[in-house]
């Protein structure tokens, strides 16, 4: 009997990997509770769901057809498990200094901040979203993918301006509350505080590689973060850039 029992723990366990595995790494959790009648959200979305949890669906946004996302998005906000989502949505669209592309991506924001003074720089307090201008630390979930902020480059005095949206506009340089959001919950977490300050919280965004890459610099205290928020939300395709070194941003900006 309890040999049959193991059989059936280990059974369970590979059918649960098996069902992890079918899931890309572009995911959002959806809470149950929150959908209202559970059968006919599971039944309407059940191409996107790649894993049944106890308490969320685990749905996969490389499911879905490019243009759905982000209605899929402002459609669903309501039910979004956004506890545990924050650091999916985070790891999307942040640049880690480790990874080759990503750090030629940091290299050539960096010239454009320090050196070509083509940027836009705002402190956290300051960064209103949407069409309203709506603080996102205290809008209802529901409104998070009503309200989109857009990167704008190449004006008339060359430089980078910011401008609010009341939803996502595609091949746009679009950010969303929930983005700035992880951000910010990611700091706290790595600072170890409560509510950081807002102050002090500094937002810097350019343009990279021909205008084509738009990228968000965040600096606070003694950390700095990097973004890469070209894409549409729920994904990131960041190919090869040309090389600008170091030691290029150092010489042309002493």
């Amino acid at each position: 009997m309890k040999k049959l029992f193991l059989t059936f723990i280990v059974v369970l366990s590979v059918f649960g990997n098996v069902k992890a595995q079918n899931c890309s790494e572009n995911i959002i959790y959806v809470k149950k509770r929150l959908v209202g009648n559970q059968s006919v959200w599971e039944e309407t979305n059940r191409n996107y769901i790649c894993e049944n949890q106890p308490e969320d669906f685990t749905v996969d946004l490389n499911k879905m057809e490019k243009l759905e996302i982000p209605n899929w998005l402002k459609a669903n906000s309501f039910c979004i498990n956004f506890d545990k989502s924050f650091e999916l949505i985070h790891n999307t669209h942040q640049l880690d200094i480790n990874n080759d592309v990503h750090k030629r991506y940091i290299i050539a924001a960096d010239y454009e901040i320090i050196v070509k003074k083509n940027f836009y720089g705002i402190v956290f307090q300051d960064l209103k979203i949407g069409l309203n201008d709506v603080d996102i630390t205290r809008i209802d979930q529901s409104k998070y993918y009503s309200n989109y902020k857009r990167a704008i480059d190449k004006n008339i005095f060359h430089g980078v301006k910011l401008k609010s949206t009341d939803g996502f506009i595609l091949g746009s340089h679009n950010f969303s509350a929930p983005l700035l959001l992880s951000i910010i919950e990611k700091i706290e977490k790595q600072t170890n505080e409560e509510a950081l300050d807002e102050k002090i919280c500094f937002f810097q965004f350019t343009f990279i590689e021909e205008d084509t890459k738009a990228v968000m610099k965040v600096t606070y205290k003694n950390q700095t973060l990097y973004y890469d928020f070209s894409d549409e939300p729920g994904r990131k395709s960041l190919k090869t850039i040309k090389n600008v070194s170091k030691n290029e941003i150092i010489k042309n900006s002493l």
